[in-house]
């Protein structure tokens, strides 16, 4: 029977530690007075776990761990053919606290574990052998357990695995069916299988399991195939969803940026679920410019050095990464775990939110501002900014966001963002039928012209010749501005400019905040610049960023500052 060794560092970045939880004594105490040893009591969540009747089982968490040695071999690599062998991180960080706790029921405590770790730590080996612990040694009839992937390749590579292992471990190719065509691999004794699904083939409605181990979480995109692979596991007694994956490029609205969110708010103690174990290993921003050198940042960060990758092979691919923006931001991706910002990305997002204040339109009433205003196409989002310059030193922003309410759900799936909480919540504002009503925002601009005084409005002309004749006749005066990138440069670098430096005040509409982490800089050979979506993708939107630059453009043209012309003016 083995407790934690004293030699092994438990590591979960962002953690706060049992010993600051103010009944840690009191969870020690029952730990000992039942026979397990308390150093196991390790977050302040398992001290709450304690309190709620769970307890450690040494023996079952000893048996499980001993099962990946004994059964299997290693599939492939420099270890080939060796017993499988967990690495410290595995067994003492996951696979024991995994399989021994338990809850008063005497159920498995934890149903959602989150592993947050570089790329070459042994994930997917891991991920294959853990599911054929979970297939075949769980003492489960008909189990179902599934490995799911953003991507068939992944998903491929994960049974591809669990096949070797099955081929090469004595004894096992009498235990299990490999069925390469359909990627699954039976236990028949206990009527049990082992699947990889891929987003790639569809929904999976009605699928009931007992663990899903979901592979490269920063990867997927559909969450129609996240959220209904998810609810298939309500009906399991000791159901668990393990979710594996490494860190991505941000993106707030992206299940990858969620659960990495929720997996670190259950270590800190931010948010109380004693059953999520989270485990994440990662470098820090300021720790950036040591990252090169420092090696207690490679070996913390990365928990499988030394094992899979030599220090020097390590030491090399670091080294070369700093050859280029791009290729250092890979590096602190796949090999420090710190999420980055798109390549190019106008402006870090950290920027923006520090920009945020509490206001409302009843502050503004009566003031001067500036428009601008982007049509962009009736079946997508449309967006109306106005910026209010010298408000207590600070030019402060009111944006309004329009969506088809017809289409309200297609449109959050395409685009992978909840309108429909943001409708709810007045961050966006759904209008009839399957189309953006133009008439809507032509009542609302005159509406609001009742409230501020509004100058003018600068707006793309692209789909926008109707509903600006209908606002030059109900008295707007529109200014079509070019989207030129030299008639957009000024503008575009002078509210770069007014974020940076905290000239800017919002009020953190977590739309305009999705639409700010999606823009990138575009740049000509004369240093002139415009703001493009995202990795000019359909799904990343800016046309909030757009209408915001025009508005600044035009408060600064009026300001006498150096700014692009505008074209012309409707009804002159």
């Amino acid at each position: 029977m083995l407790s934690p060794p004293d030699s092994h560092e438990w590591i979960c970045e962002f953690a706060a530690p049992a010993a600051g939880h103010p009944q840690y004594g009191y969870a020690c105490d029952l730990a000992i007075s039942e026979g397990w040893s308390h150093k196991w009591i390790r977050m302040s969540s398992d001290v709450d776990a304690v309190l709620a009747g769970c307890s450690f089982d040494e023996d079952t968490a000893e048996w499980y761990a001993r099962q990946f040695p004994e059964r299997f071999v290693v599939p492939s690599g420099k270890l080939a053919k060796q017993p499988f062998n967990l690495f410290p991180w595995q067994e003492w960080d996951l696979i024991r606290p995994l399989f021994g706790w338990l809850d008063n029921d005497g159920l498995r405590r934890f149903r959602e574990v989150g592993v947050w770790v570089p790329k070459k730590q042994g994930k997917s080996g891991g991920c294959a052998a853990l599911g054929l612990i979970f297939t075949g040694f769980d003492n489960k009839l008909g189990a179902n357990v599934y490995v799911a992937s953003g991507s068939r390749k992944q998903a491929s590579i994960i049974h591809d695995t669990s096949s070797k292992i099955v081929h090469f471990s004595k004894g096992l190719p009498e235990l299990f069916g490999v069925r390469d065509s359909t990627k699954t691999i039976t236990f028949p004794q206990t009527l049990s299988k082992f699947e990889a699904l891929a987003s790639e083939a569809g929904l999976t409605e009605g699928l009931d399991w007992n663990a899903l181990l979901f592979d490269e979480v920063h990867v997927q995109k559909n969450r129609k195939f996240w959220d209904t692979l998810v609810q298939g596991g309500t009906a399991q007694s000791e159901s668990v969803l393990i979710s594996i994956s490494t860190a991505g490029v941000y993106d707030e609205t992206s299940i990858g940026w969620e659960q990495w969110t929720r997996a670190k708010q259950v270590a800190s103690g931010g948010l109380d679920n004693w059953r999520f174990l989270p485990y994440i290993r990662c470098a820090h921003e300021h720790e950036e410019d040591r990252l090169a050198e420092d090696k207690a940042i490679w070996y913390r960060t990365n928990p499988s050095l030394g094992i899979i990758m030599d220090e020097d092979d390590f030491a090399r691919i670091v080294l070369d990464g700093k050859v280029s923006p791009a290729a250092w931001s890979m590096v602190k991706r796949y090999r420090f775990n710190i999420w980055v910002n798109a390549a190019e990305a106008w402006i870090d997002i950290q920027r923006w939110r520090d920009c945020a204040a509490e206001y409302t339109e009843e502050d503004l009433y009566g003031q001067t501002c500036y428009g601008g205003l982007d049509l962009s196409s009736v079946e997508d989002t449309t967006s109306l900014v106005l910026v209010f310059p010298d408000i207590d030193g600070k030019t402060r922003v009111l944006e309004w966001f329009w969506v088809p309410g017809d289409n309200l759900s297609d449109l959050a799936d395409r685009h992978q963002v909840p309108y429909g909480e943001w409708a709810t919540a007045g961050w966006v504002i759904p209008t009839l039928g399957p189309r953006v009503d133009y008439r809507a925002i032509r009542a609302k601009l005159n509406e609001l012209a009742e409230k501020f005084d509004i100058e003018d409005t600068g707006y793309d002309k692209w789909n926008a010749e109707d509903c600006v004749r209908g606002l030059v006749e109900d008295g707007h005066e529109m200014i079509e501005q070019s989207q030129a990138m030299k008639s957009l440069n000024a503008a575009t670098k002078a509210t770069e400019t007014a974020i940076v430096t905290g000239e800017i005040e919002h009020r953190d509409n977590p739309m305009m905040r999705w639409q700010v982490s999606n823009a990138q800089v575009k740049e000509d050979w004369d240093e002139n610049q415009t703001v493009i979506k995202r990795d000019s993708q359909r799904r990343y939107k800016v046309d909030g960023v757009r209408a915001l630059i025009m508005a600044k453009g035009r408060m600064a043209a009026h300001a006498g500052e150096d700014t692009a012309p505008m074209v012309w003016v409707i009804g002159e």
